[in-house]
């Protein structure tokens, strides 16, 4: 089987993050997901749910789509 990758760049998304996670979830092996300085929860929702969806998580304040 090949590993599949899946990444995001997000911000304050909390109300679409779990579909965005769940729409790719059965064909990834990894998520990346960087997070751009969420202040609606998006960040502790993320932590909450790192194991049960494989995710790997970064933070970085957001700058240019090319830094992120």
């Amino acid at each position: 089987m090949v590993d599949t990758v899946g990444m995001l760049i997000c911000q304050n998304g909390i109300s679409e993050i779990i579909r965005c996670i769940e729409s790719v979830y059965p064909v990834v092996s990894k998520y990346y997901i960087m997070d751009s300085g969420s202040t609606d929860g998006t960040w502790e929702f993320l932590n909450k749910h790192k194991e049960t969806y494989n995710l790997s998580l970064s933070q970085h304040p957001y700058d240019q789509n090319g830094e992120q």
